[in-house]
């Protein structure tokens, strides 16, 4: 009965901690510079991601706000996991130049990175 208890621990103490070094590795910050429009690639981004045949990305919920007197869209995306609520990412794609876009993505490793695919393939188009 020791024994079993004693493993029962270990694995709830190795649990805790890939737990905790997860998080250390989730968080996703990108900045950079494409041309298009500010509001048709993120409108495409959501589009996208919506299609995706991938859970993970299609079950988000995406939320896009406009400011045109900025020049600025944002494109924001949460969703709940086991622990609960949680944002995935925010995109945020503002005017600095006529049809050049500053890029800012920040949010959870996975979802940002599946954001920034899609936005390259956007901003391909």
């Amino acid at each position: 009965m020791k024994i079993l208890n004693g493993i029962l621990v270990a694995i709830i103490l190795s649990g805790c901690t890939s737990l905790r070094d997860m998080n250390k590795h989730t968080n996703y910050a990108y900045s950079g510079e494409t041309q298009g429009d500010h509001f048709v690639i993120a409108r495409c981004v959501i589009d996208t991601m919506e299609a995706d045949k991938k859970w993970q990305i299609n079950s988000l919920i995406y939320k896009i706000s406009i400011d045109p007197n900025k020049k600025t869209s944002q494109v924001t995306a949460s969703g709940v996991n086991l622990f609960g609520p949680f944002n995935a990412f925010a995109l945020e794609l503002n005017n600095v130049a006529p049809l050049i876009l500053r890029i800012k993505l920040t949010g959870v490793k996975f979802e940002s990175e599946e954001a920034l695919k899609n936005l390259k393939k956007c901003a391909d188009r």
